[in-house]
């Protein structure tokens, strides 16, 4: 899980959807992602312990995941000629079963701890208005 958020930064920079900068390079290494990634994992470290850690993280990843999951319901809805190189087994079931379960952990997580649980929801609410301000001042559509 180390290199996979900077993969992912250097890709939506790519896609000019971060403000983040490349190193002039061969290789052009998403330095500022990587350093950004750096001091986020060096703050939640010292904020606590391991345990305050995974629910904090695992609260955000559980929000992304489903995003993607329903992201692939309206997706299909929506574009029904697209070409599906992979079927997803028992759709539409498998997906909103997915969608209940990461329901479940998010609440579940934010009713046991709180703190931690509400840490990550803001954390994930906090990036939003900073992403429709950077695609509005883009000029692109912010949603």
């Amino acid at each position: 899980m180390g290199r996979t958020p900077c993969v992912l930064c250097h890709g939506a920079r790519r896609l000019d959807s971060l403000p983040l900068r490349e190193h002039p390079g061969r290789q052009q290494t998403p330095t500022n992602a990587i350093l950004l990634q750096s001091l986020w994992a060096s703050v939640l470290i010292l904020s606590g312990t391991f345990e305050r850690l995974v629910i904090y993280s695992g609260v955000v990843l559980a929000i992304f995941s489903a995003l993607a999951v329903g992201a692939l319901l309206i997706l299909r809805r929506q574009e029904p000629t697209l070409p599906r190189p992979y079927r997803t087994p028992l759709y539409p079931f498998v997906p909103a079963f997915y969608l209940l379960v990461s329901t479940v952990i998010v609440g579940t997580a934010l009713y046991e701890r709180p703190v931690e649980g509400g840490l990550g929801l803001a954390t994930v609410l906090a990036g939003t208005p900073l992403y429709l301000l950077w695609r509005k001042l883009r000029g692109g559509n912010p949603l």
